[in-house]
C-alpha cells in the first residue's frame, strides 16, 4: 500500500510521507462494526468511527488521570 501511496504522491507533487500508517493506532481491535459507511467507491471504502469508538477512545486518555476530577461539577456550581 505505501508503494501506491508514494506513486500518488509523485503524481499530486504530495510529500511521501502524506499517507502513513500513524492513524492505525487509532483502528480498533477486531474492526468496529457499528462504524458508518461514508465513502463507497470501486477501490476505495471509508468508514468513520461509530459514537461508541470515539467515546472508548476519549475514556482510555483518560487513563493515569483522576477520573473523579474530570467528571465533578466545576466550583461554583
Amino acid at each position: 500500500m505505501l508503494e501506491e501511496a508514494w506513486a500518488v504522491a509523485g503524481e499530486l507533487g504530495l510529500p511521501r510521507w502524506w499517507l502513513n500508517e500513524q492513524a492505525s493506532a487509532y483502528v480498533a481491535p477486531g474492526g468496529d462494526p457499528e462504524a458508518p459507511l461514508v465513502f463507497d467507491q470501486p477501490g476505495l471504502r471509508v468508514s468513520a468511527a461509530s459514537p461508541e469508538h470515539l467515546l472508548a477512545q476519549r475514556l482510555a486518555d483518560q487513563r493515569g488521570y483522576e477520573f473523579e476530577s474530570t467528571m465533578r461539577e466545576p466550583d461554583g456550581a
